[in-house]
């Protein structure tokens, strides 16, 4: 229903402004989940990333805390976790860890668990098989972490791929720097129904 108004309203904005400039790309999550209102989302990071990776993570989910009014924290606890098995994933914390998932998947991942629609748990994995690369200039062939993991926290958040190629939300190949949020982004996270 919200994906049919959304497209609803896209279409009378379109008649009413005389074009298509405006345009809502962001797309929410699809089981509608998201997690209540003024939630501290707080995660450890796994061991076995290197301190570079810490910064780059932390730095990624700082930019979600830039939003004003915000209605959702994400914090980095300080504690490093040992998590290297992914069927270990749902296990009441929330974690960003690396496994090798071989070079036929994405370079990060992100699950959730749910009760309802609220979302009560939700876990990052690192694809240690991709190349990743913490490097403000990343080669044309490696993923930018600060990149993929503000993508990542979005999926956490509750927002699901954007068609805008501006928001970080949008899926981006390798070599690209696209860490800080778009007007796309923040659209669709204040349409988050909180």
């Amino acid at each position: 229903m919200v994906r049919k108004s959304k497209l609803l309203g896209m279409f009378i904005g379109s008649l009413l402004i005389g074009y298509s400039s405006v345009s809502f790309a962001y797309n929410l999550d699809p089981y509608g989940g998201h997690w209540e209102k003024g939630v501290d989302y707080t995660y450890s990071i796994a061991s076995s990333i290197s301190d570079e990776g810490v910064d780059s993570i932390v730095l990624a989910s700082d930019q979600w805390d830039t939003i004003r009014k915000k209605k959702f924290s994400l914090e980095y606890s300080g504690d490093r976790n040992k998590q290297n098995n992914p069927m270990e994933n749902i296990n009441g914390e929330n974690e960003v860890f690396k496994i090798d998932m071989g070079t036929s998947q994405a370079p990060a991942n992100a699950r959730w668990k749910y009760s309802g629609d609220i979302i009560t748990e939700g876990d990052i994995i690192l694809n240690s098989s991709r190349n990743l690369s913490n490097s403000s200039k990343p080669s044309k062939t490696a993923y930018h972490v600060p990149s993929i993991m503000v993508h990542e926290f979005g999926h956490i958040i509750g927002l699901d791929h954007s068609d805008n190629k501006d928001a970080v939300m949008y899926v981006s190949p390798a070599g690209t720097v696209k860490y800080q949020l778009g007007k796309d982004d923040i659209n669709g996270y204040n349409a988050i129904d909180w």
